[in-house]
């Protein structure tokens, strides 16, 4: 058995990625607030579990995963894949930021 399978977590990421441009092309409030920011909330959880802080470099890494070519599998650090997490986050936190600036907290 190959282990690409099991460690194909930038799955998560392109999903996540499917939200924010799905977001950018529709401004779809509904579906942000009903579904997209569960999702969006879940996968950072799960790369906030995965992340492996290496204090010699003051740093995190995201060790043994597949990236989206599954010939490379259990590598540390996949470009794709951490590309795809830090794109994710900085649209989450973008979400986060303009709900801050909104009166009374209101949704988009």
């Amino acid at each position: 058995m190959l282990p690409a399978g099991t460690a194909q977590y930038h799955i998560s990421s392109d999903v996540a990625h499917a939200v924010k441009v799905y977001w950018e092309g529709t401004e779809d409030e509904n579906f942000l607030l009903t579904k997209g920011v569960d999702l969006l909330m879940e996968t950072n959880r799960l790369w906030s579990d995965m992340a492996v802080y290496h204090s010699e470099s003051d740093s995190y890494a995201i060790q043994n995963v597949t990236g989206p070519d599954e010939y490379t599998a259990l590598v540390d650090n996949n470009f794709y894949t951490n590309s795809m997490i830090k794109d994710q986050l900085k649209f989450f936190t973008s979400l986060l930021e303009e709900y801050k600036k909104r009166p009374n907290n209101d949704p988009f």
